[in-house]
Parts: structure tokens; sequence; C-alpha cells
């Protein structure tokens, strides 16, 4: 569909324009049109299209209000939020567990763990599965909440609920953003010794990324160099920290074992080449940005010659 091209493109206004001349709009459509603009961070009219497809005589399904659920980010939107949660009340539409858990995720991301627990607490016995549990852990630690996490965390496990592992990439992930360095241990033994979950990729990447926002890069570092895989994606990580932390030092050496990894990552060059940029050292950034381009042209050549 033509409609749903331009907003995987991010043509909103295309989109907008095919929209306005389809004659009888259907629920798929209207849904595509919202999902633009909420994904664009167009809270306002992604909102107001929502009214207007109500007003069309078109009733909304849980992937909709799912949809314009995901636009609200933020404490200012909370009174909003609220109202578009009774509106999801008055259709019945709450009792879903999709819907629900995105009620729960929402108000945690604007700021009300209290509104997050009240829907929890409301949710049936039968939507209490992985997906639900694990919304209302991740809200918790992200807000930074590590007593609440903690307990949220056991209790799922004592209601018989165990954590697959998607679950534990959102709960480190959350942690990590919420600064709750001091779970990692505790999260990751349960997800070995407990739920017999070998770490993944994902899950080595919320440790870096934790250490890195907490500035422990020493700690970073190592962690990487004894881990069992080799992968570019956590030197990457921890090359952002690097940045973060304006360590030049520890960027040039962190750097070169993603490059020997990864070595036609353009974007990786080109934050090495700002890292170096911003600490001044202009020659040494222009010469990483000049290697990035030897190696394209060599990768075009190589190409053109397979042709």
């Amino acid at each position: 569909m033509i409609l749903q091209a331009y907003r995987k493109l991010g043509q909103l206004d295309l989109a907008c324009a095919v929209f306005a001349g389809i004659c009888n709009r259907d629920l798929f459509s209207w849904t595509i049109m919202i999902a633009a603009f909420a994904r664009d961070g167009h809270f306002s009219e992604a909102l107001l299209l929502f009214r207007r497809m109500e007003l069309d005589g078109i009733k909304p399904s849980p992937v909709t209000c799912v949809t314009v659920l995901a636009s609200f980010t933020g404490p200012r939107l909370l009174p909003q939020a609220r109202k578009f949660h009774a509106r999801i009340e008055a259709l019945g539409l709450e009792s879903n567990v999709i819907v629900g858990t995105a009620v729960i995720t929402m108000y945690g991301k604007c700021g009300s763990l209290t509104d997050s627990r009240l829907v929890f607490e409301r949710m049936p016995q039968k939507n209490l599965n992985v997906i639900s549990w694990t919304s209302i852990v991740s809200a918790h630690a992200q807000a930074g909440d590590l007593e609440m996490t903690q307990s949220l965390f056991a209790g799922m496990q004592l209601d018989g609920v165990a954590p697959d592992s998607i679950a534990f990439v959102s709960v480190l992930s959350s942690c990590s953003h919420g600064g709750l360095l001091e779970s990692f241990p505790v999260l990751l033994r349960c997800m070995v010794e407990d739920c017999e979950i070998l770490p993944r990729v994902e899950h080595y990447g919320c440790v870096v990324d934790a250490l890195g926002r907490c500035g422990k890069l020493d700690e970073a570092e190592r962690f990487v160099e004894e881990l069992p895989v080799r992968v570019a994606v956590l030197w990457i990580a921890l090359l952002a920290a690097c940045s973060t932390h304006k360590d030049v030092r520890r960027a040039r050496r962190v750097a070169e074992r993603a490059f020997a990894l990864e070595p036609r990552n353009w974007s990786t060059y080109v934050m090495f080449a700002n890292i170096l940029g911003e600490a001044g050292e202009r020659d040494e950034s222009a010469a990483i940005k000049q290697r990035m381009e030897e190696l394209k042209a060599r990768s075009q050549e190589k190409g053109a010659h397979i042709s």
C-alpha cells in the first residue's frame, strides 16, 4: 500500500496527501496515519487523528490505541495521558493485555509510577504474564527506584512468571537508564543460575551502557575485553561512552578494536572523528575521515568489478 510505504520512508507530507485522497478510510489507513504522526513525535496530531477517526464512525482497535499510547512521553503530557487512558477504559479496551501493558509503560514514561501500579494491580490474573510484569518492573527501574524494582522482580517470580531473555534485556536496559548499576550482579546471576538463560550480546550491551553512563570506563573496557564474544557493537557502545566522558586516549584504543571487527561501519569512523575534533585533534580527525573515504572508494571499486 502506497500510504504505508510513505510512512515507512518517513515521508509524512506525502503520506498525508495520499490519506487526504482516500474516500473510504478504513481502520487500517487511519492506524497507519496515526502511527506516522506518533513515530515522528507529533503527539497532538496523532491524538487529533484518533478523535477524527472515532467521529468518522471507525472503532479503534488495540493496535490503534497502543500506537497513540506510545506517543505520550514526559511528565508534561501526564494530564493528556490520563484523559486518553479514560477513553480507553470507556471503549472497554484496557482489559486487552497488550493495551493494558502499553498503559503501564506510558505512565512510566510520563513519570507516574503510582498510575502504572494502579493499572497493573487492576489487571486480570490471566493478563499477568511476562510482558505485563516486565513493563511494571522496567517502569520502576527506569525511574531509578531500586528497592521497588527488586521487589517487583522477585514478585514476578513468586507469581510463577519466569523472565525470558527479552524480559532481561528490557529490565537491564531500564536499570541502566535509571542508574541502578548495583542491580546488575543480582539480575545477571538470576538470569544464568535461576532461569538458565545464557547472556547474549544484548545483555552484555546493557552492562557496557550502564558502566559507561556511570563513568566507570576502566571496568567497562575490562568487561568487554574479557567477554567470550567478539563483536563490534560492544566496542562501539564503549566508544560512545568515551565520547560522553571526553576520554580521547581510551577512544583511540576502543575505536581500533571496533574498526578491526567491522572495518566498513562508517558511523564508527564518524563518531571517532568527532571525538577527536571536539578534543582539538583536528589533523587526526581529518586523517580518520580520509581513511574512511579511502575504504569507501575501495569498496565501490570492488563492487564495480564484481558486477
